[in-house]
Parts: structure tokens; C-alpha cells; sequence
């Protein structure tokens, strides 16, 4: 990964440029990835490390839900299902809440087809998407189909970190959406939240304020992903937060 001296400065965001590279850019331009593979790609912002600083100047501490399930693309493929990033993400948290045995396929089948069915997933210019909006009554209705209790859930457009961090030290799951318009075309995703990481300056006069990234399962593949939430510029996020501690 290329090293760059110093962090972001406020206006200014950190983007992938390649992919291993990073640069600071202009906050207030519309921006995403210049990655040559593809242009229009706002999946760069979820990377599969933290910039060098973070490493050699700050300290890190952790925090996490403590329940994975990390549902992928080609599990989905393995169990004869079609994709919806909001459905993966949807059964990664009823995967980690022990909702169905993430182990057996079948068992994932069966709460796949019923998050699908629940969440209205349409299909949109070639590829199948759903309404964010309607994350958090697709599993509260999958949530009452299992156990006859209703699934106490909070939402909210464009959440802050903070919103993820307090419910990650709740041991509350959550659902980011992330949405952007730029680059010619419109992209949009969802991933299942499973914790952050906090990196503290070990001089903040010299490095600046402590930096926070948020872990997730982007339901591409079982590895964790970072996002930098506070420092990419999209046109539109959205969160639901769980409110079940098991």
C-alpha cells in the first residue's frame, strides 16, 4: 500500500486510486474511485486495510458485536438463490443472531428466499435491488415468523459513525446502505456492521484527531472489510440498528 505523510485535513477525504494506493482529495468534489478496472465503482470505498499512519502513528483499540456470519456471492451461487446485496446483509445479521443454522445450505436457503420475499426485491436495469426503507420491516416480519415477538428497530438517512459505535457497544447489530449518483451512473450497496476500530494519535497536535472505520461483511466474499465512513463523500447513506442483544 503507497504511504502518504499525513491524514486527511477537514474538507478533504481519503479515496483508492488503485488497487493497493490511496490519495487525499478535495471533499467537495464529486469523487469516488478512479480505479481504471472500473470507474463508476463505489464499492472502492470498502478496503481490505487501513492506510500506513494508522500503523505507525496511532494506536488502535477494537470493538465488536461478537456474531459472524459472512454470507457471500458465492455461497448465494452455491444454494442456487439470484443476489441482492440488501438480502446478504439482511442474513448475515439473522445468520449471526442464530436465526437458522449458517452451516447447513438448506438452512440458509430457506431464510434467504423468505428475507427476499419479505423484502419486495425488484429487478432494476438487469440486476435485482430492494428499497432500503424496507430493511427493517422484512426482518421484523422474519423476526415474527420465527418466534412470534416483534424486532425492536431504529433507522435513520444519513447516520453518523456515532450511530453505528452505539450500537455496536450495545451488541446490537446494524445494516449501513451506502448510495452515489456520480460518475455518470448510480451504485449502491449494503453490508451487515460488525464492529470499528478506534486509532488514537499518538500526538494529535502533530497527527490530528483520532479516526474511526467501521468492520463489515460487504457480502462479496467472507473476508472483513474497513470503511473510513466519516472521510467518503456519497450522495446518500442509510442505517437500521437491531435492538436485540443475544
Amino acid at each position: 500500500m503507497e504511504y502518504f505523510e499525513r491524514l486527511p485535513k477537514e474538507g478533504e477525504i481519503i479515496v483508492k486510486v488503485s488497487a493497493l494506493n490511496y490519495e487525499i482529495k478535495d471533499k467537495t468534489v464529486n469523487y469516488v474511485s478512479s480505479n481504471n478496472d472500473n470507474d463508476d465503482d463505489i464499492f472502492d470505498i470498502f478496503i481490505d486495510d487501513f492506510p500506513d499512519p494508522m500503523y505507525y502513528n496511532f494506536t488502535k483499540k477494537c470493538k465488536t458485536i461478537g456474531r459472524f456470519c459472512r454470507i457471500d456471492e458465492d455461497k448465494i451461487e452455491d444454494i442456487g438463490a439470484d443476489y441482492c446485496c440488501g438480502v446478504i446483509a439482511m442474513a448475515n445479521v439473522c445468520g449471526g443472531y442464530g436465526f437458522f443454522d449458517k452451516t447447513k445450505n438448506t438452512e440458509i436457503y430457506k431464510a434467504y428466499k423468505k428475507l427476499w420475499s419479505y423484502a419486495d426485491v425488484k429487478k432494476v436495469d438487469g440486476e435485482y435491488a430492494m428499497d432500503q426503507n424496507k430493511i427493517g420491516k422484512a426482518m421484523q416480519k422474519y423476526y415474527k415468523d420465527k418466534t412470534g415477538k416483534t424486532l425492536p428497530y431504529e433507522q435513520k438517512e444519513n447516520p453518523t459513525t456515532q450511530f453505528f459505535i452505539d450500537a455496536v457497544d450495545k451488541k446490537y447489530s446494524s445494516i449501513l446502505g451506502v448510495y452515489s449518483k456520480r460518475e455518470g451512473g448510480k451504485s449502491g450497496h449494503a453490508v451487515s456492521v460488525e464492529g470499528y476500530f478506534i486509532f488514537e494519535p499518538l500526538n494529535e497536535i502533530v497527527y490530528g484527531e483520532k479516526q474511526i472505520f467501521l468492520s463489515v461483511a460487504t457480502g462479496w466474499d467472507s473476508e472483513q472489510k474497513y470503511i473510513w465512513y466519516d472521510k467518503v463523500n456519497l450522495d446518500s447513506t442509510y442505517g437500521v440498528v437491531f435492538k436485540l442483544y443475544k
